[in-house]
């Protein structure tokens, strides 16, 4: 058995449990102000969940049929409106890499930002990277085998969760006698490994057909798994004895 694949088999059943009440757990919200900036109405969703769902499948269509001008403004609102992203810069740099998403090359540099244009571009390949969904991610892996596999790079996140017990302190300590590049996947391949791994958690979690084609679902999961839920588990099952030499 591969590794992707024991990743995928622990990882769906640790999430089966979860998923019941997940979309009136899934809390981010969308402002209706900010929709009016790009002239795009959410009708008929009731909660947090359904108004960000419809949000991206209407973004799909925009974006799909949208010229150079119109993708870069709708990219720019997304990754700063929705993403609360506000300090990304609308200069001609990310322009270009913004562009690049369209021929399906993301830079990892700033990989929270870019895979959120991705995400809604193609989201049948393609799904957020940030760092509270890879916090949710790598302690899920850790779970399932602490040494011994390899986990994704966390993006840098504004959470005081996320920065003040960062996982990867936990996971390298029990990965100690590796090497940190052996421990984590490249850059470079990441982010495809990613996207890779949760199409497959995906279609083996959900029973809706429609579900299915789109990883963003099992994304959102993760993403509704806080940070202090995780470290409340993490405090219970982790006991770390010191033992000083006498």
């Amino acid at each position: 058995m591969n590794q992707i694949t024991f990743e995928k088999e622990a990882i769906v059943e640790s999430l089966k449990p979860l998923k019941g009440d997940f979309p009136e757990n899934y809390t981010w919200e969308i402002q209706e102000n900010i929709l009016k900036e790009i002239d795009l109405k959410i009708n008929g969703a009731e909660n947090n969940f359904e108004k960000n769902v419809s949000l991206k499948l209407k973004l799909n269509e925009a974006l799909e049929n949208a010229n150079e001008e119109e993708f870069l403004k709708l990219s720019y609102w997304f990754i700063k409106k929705w993403g609360g992203i506000s300090g990304f810069k609308e200069n001609e740099k990310n322009n270009n890499k913004i562009n690049d998403v369209r021929k399906g090359i993301i830079d990892f540099g700033s990989i929270a930002s870019f895979s959120k244009i991705a995400s809604v571009f193609n989201p049948e390949e393609y799904s957020i990277y940030d760092s509270r969904t890879i916090y949710a991610l790598n302690w899920l892996i850790f779970r399932t085998k602490p040494n011994g596999i390899k986990y994704f790079p966390t993006p840098i996140g504004r959470n005081k969760t996320l920065q003040n017990f960062n996982i990867s302190t936990l996971i390298n300590f029990f990965n100690i006698e590796r090497q940190i590049d052996d421990i984590y996947y490249k850059k470079e391949e990441a982010y495809n490994i990613y996207c890779s791994l949760l199409k497959e958690i995906n279609l083996n979690l959900w029973d809706d057909e429609n579900w299915k084609k789109y990883p963003f679902y099992t994304e959102m999961l993760l993403f509704s798994l806080s940070p202090d839920q995780i470290l409340n588990e993490v405090k219970k099952n982790i006991k770390i004895e010191v033992i000083f030499p006498h």
